[in-house]
């Protein structure tokens, strides 16, 4: 009995052995745990906004719209598994804008939004951003009213023009709510810059949307005008005649060479040559649009003396009546007579007293410089007329020897030197 207790405990104990080894060698020969790798490309879809009209009407869905963002993804940790991979992007880089011989029509202009929409989310500014001196555009919002002129990047710099069509993304979700004002910024290449700004947008993030009142929407104003000439010699003196229409209550002129001013058909003087950009900008109830015209000033030709007189010599005191005929363009006249007398009329009278050659010079002065003529005026002694002799004697007759007395008599006249 005994012998059958051993044999059996034996058997047990190999039998355990054999266990413990086949789970070893399976552990020694699994594959090893799978690494996920949990790194995707990263979304650039932003998710659709609703842009909610300021007039009546059930809200505006824009349509979805999807956007690159430079920079680095966050990297994520599930449980144990490894982080995800960093993918980074390169920045975006424009080409320069590159001039051609086409010439590019002007428009600087926000179409949407538009003053009285209320927005929310990203919204899309639309409009056109195109000028024959384009160098970029950005795209800015500030607080409405703005009286400390605070302006904030809504959009990115953009080098390249676009003539109706999307400006760029503005991300309203980290505003307060209220209203604001936007602002479609030009840079040109002369180192300026033209704006255009839409205001009264109000941004609607938080608040439950308000019921859109009956008010009508106020169109924007359109600028137009129109100017005597667009080009000559300066100094150029330009009318400009406003033709904007639409509901204004401001107006203002930029002439290009630092002059400014309010008034609705202003005139000004281009008095150094150049290409100017002409903007008038009018503003009302419905926002403000803007419009520009070159205006070409030449170099101002250099004046050409010249006179004539209505006589060159003569015996003195000799009057003689000069007259201008000098040709370009004339400031003032400086006639030297010769004789230590000058003028500044322009076709002046001068006595000549004294005998004698004079040397008559005309100055003439311009904006293109000065230019001189001389003439010769001689005057002489005036003819004269031979004396007249008279005598008388005492006596008149006699007998010889006779002796005669004579003395010159009264009848002797004119300038009479010898006897």
């Amino acid at each position: 009995m005994a012998r059958k207790y051993r044999a059996k405990q034996a058997a047990v104990v190999a039998l355990a052995l054999l266990l413990a080894l086949f789970v070893s060698a399976c552990n020694l020969t699994s594959a090893p745990e799978e690494q996920v790798d949990l790194t995707g490309a990263p979304t650039n879809t932003v998710a659709p906004t609703r842009t909610l009209q300021g007039t009546g009407g059930a809200p505006t869905t824009l349509p979805i719209f999807r956007t690159t963002t430079p920079g680095a993804s966050i990297p994520t940790r599930i449980g144990q598994l490894p982080p995800t991979s960093i993918v980074v992007r390169p920045p975006v880089v424009f080409p320069p804008a590159v001039p051609t011989s086409t010439s590019l029509p002007v428009s600087i202009v926000i179409l949407s939004p538009i003053p009285g929409n209320i927005v929310a989310g990203n919204v899309q500014v639309i409009g056109a951003a195109i000028h024959p001196q384009f160098l970029q555009y950005q795209v800015e919002y500030g607080p409405d009213p703005n009286p400390g002129n605070l302006w904030y990047q809504a959009s990115g710099v953009v080098r390249t023009p676009v003539l109706n069509g999307l400006l760029g993304i503005w991300g309203t979700n980290g505003l307060d709510d209220g209203r604001y004002q936007l602002r479609l910024r030009v840079f040109l290449r002369d180192g300026s810059d033209l704006s255009t700004i839409v205001n009264n947008i109000r941004v609607q993030n938080r608040q439950p949307t308000p019921v859109p009142s009956a008010t009508p929407n106020i169109p924007r104003p359109i600028a137009a005008f129109t100017q005597d000439r667009t080009s000559g010699a300066a100094p150029l003196v330009v009318r400009f005649f406003n033709q904007s229409s639409g509901n204004i209550n401001s107006y203002l002129w930029d002439f290009g060479d630092g002059g400014r001013t309010s008034e609705q058909n202003p005139s000004h003087t281009f008095r150094t040559p150049g290409i100017f950009n002409v903007t008038l900008i009018v503003a009302g109830p419905g926002g403000s649009s803007n419009v520009t015209r070159q205006i070409n000033v030449s170099s101002p030709t250099s004046p050409v003396a010249a006179f004539t007189q209505d006589k060159t010599s003569g015996v003195r005191p000799l009057v003689v009546q000069f007259t201008d005929s000098s040709t370009g363009n004339i400031t003032s006249w400086r006639w030297n007579f010769g004789d230590g007398t000058t003028s500044d009329q322009r076709s002046p009278s001068h006595t000549f007293n004294d005998i004698g050659t004079y040397n008559v010079i005309l100055t003439v002065t311009g904006p293109g410089g000065a230019s001189s003529v001389v003439r010769q005026i001689t005057v002489q002694n005036p003819a004269t007329p031979p004396p007249q002799a008279g005598f008388t004697t005492n006596p008149t007759e006699g007998n010889l020897p006779l002796t005669v007395q004579f003395a010159a008599s009264e009848e002797s006249s004119g300038e009479i030197e010898t006897y």
